[in-house]
């Protein structure tokens, strides 16, 4: 770097006018060693300037006059026989000296940043948002990449702020459908308690509730890999309509192949039953509109229900569904019983 240069930036740095491409070139350049050469005699000479100007210019003044009176803050007198004007330049001095300690720590910092970004790792301090959804609420988030994401009752998703170039990570507690972003270079997981789930671009259900004997991952569309993580088998593929159910005592799982659309149809806000157990039924209702659910003749849990109930409210829900296994029931408060 030639020394005219490296005196124009430090006077821009002085004068407070860098931009941000001369600051990046600041950086860069005194990150060289031969041109951090020329930025030290620069600074050298520029301290010694200031250091001259105020041994010729604070000279001895003459005192006044005492009086009585309280000196005004013009006419204070300077603290351990330094001058006004000392004082100034010394604050010069310490605010450049600060400027160029914080430019040198940034150095190492901007350098690591870029080496991340060159290997495309994820830096250490990447924040990350936890979304929430308690009981009786849903709720839809767009990630960074554009992936949609609609979150059920009861559950809780971990993710980046901002996704790295290449992966997208996230975390799952609940029940989620997602609509993936199609990026071939960076894929996109979910990582669960039992599962691990990867895909590229392409739609589908996880049900993961801690409270749950089972997990399932319901493909919509496009082509999902699932791992085991207490395995080290090779991760199932699954295809359009196929469920891959998991055990979590047994720590099997199984394969399932029909329409998989009553898996996923919540995220429409339509509840959606075929051949359900009643069991399965009240977990569903629980979640969705907060309340607790007393079955007193336990023969109903039993049974199964098919039935479709679009955007209904807890009393609709509960007057097509107890019709429909010959049943009564009442609401208590965030209580409801259910019998014969």
């Amino acid at each position: 770097m030639l020394r005219s240069r490296a005196e124009y930036l430090v006077n821009r740095l002085i004068e407070n006018q860098l931009t941000s491409s001369e600051l990046d070139e600041l950086l860069r350049s005194m990150g060289n060693e031969r041109a951090l050469d020329d930025f030290s005699d620069v600074l050298e000479a520029y301290f010694n300037s200031l250091v001259e100007e105020s041994e010729t210019t604070d000279l001895p003044r003459q005192e006044p006059p005492a009086t009585d009176s309280v000196p005004s803050g013009s006419q204070r007198p300077a603290l351990f026989g330094i001058s006004r004007g000392s004082y100034t330049r010394m604050a010069a001095l310490l605010a450049l000296a600060l400027g160029f300690l914080g430019i040198l720590y940034l150095i190492p910092y901007r350098a690591q940043q870029q080496k991340l970004s060159d290997s495309g790792k994820q830096t250490p301090l990447a924040a990350h948002h936890e979304e929430v959804v308690p009981r009786g609420s849903r709720k839809s988030l767009r990630l960074a990449d554009g992936t949609y994401v609609k979150l059920n009752a009861e559950s809780k998703m971990t993710f980046p702020v901002a996704f790295d170039n290449k992966n997208r990570p996230v975390s799952l507690q609940g029940e989620a459908y997602f609509d993936v972003a199609k990026d071939k270079n960076r894929p996109f997981s979910i990582s669960l308690d039992e599962l691990k789930v990867c895909v590229l671009g392409t739609s589908f259900n996880i049900k993961s509730y801690d409270a749950d004997e089972e997990v399932a991952v319901s493909v919509r569309s496009g082509r999902v890999s699932v791992s085991i993580n207490s395995t080290s088998l090779p991760a199932v593929i699954l295809t359009r309509n196929e469920k891959l159910i998991f055990n979590k005592r047994t720590e099997k799982y199984r394969i399932v192949r029909q329409d998989v659309t009553p898996d996923y149809a919540w995220a429409d806000g339509v509840l959606l039953f075929d051949h359900t157990p009643f069991s399965t039924v009240v977990q569903t209702l629980e979640r969705c509109y907060d309340v607790e659910i007393q079955v007193k003749d336990k023969s109903l849990l039993e049974t199964s229900l098919t039935g479709r109930h679009i955007n209904e409210n807890l009393v609709s829900a509960l007057e097509s569904i107890c019709f429909a296994i010959s049943a009564k029931y009442e609401i208590k408060g965030r209580i409801v019983v259910i019998r014969k």
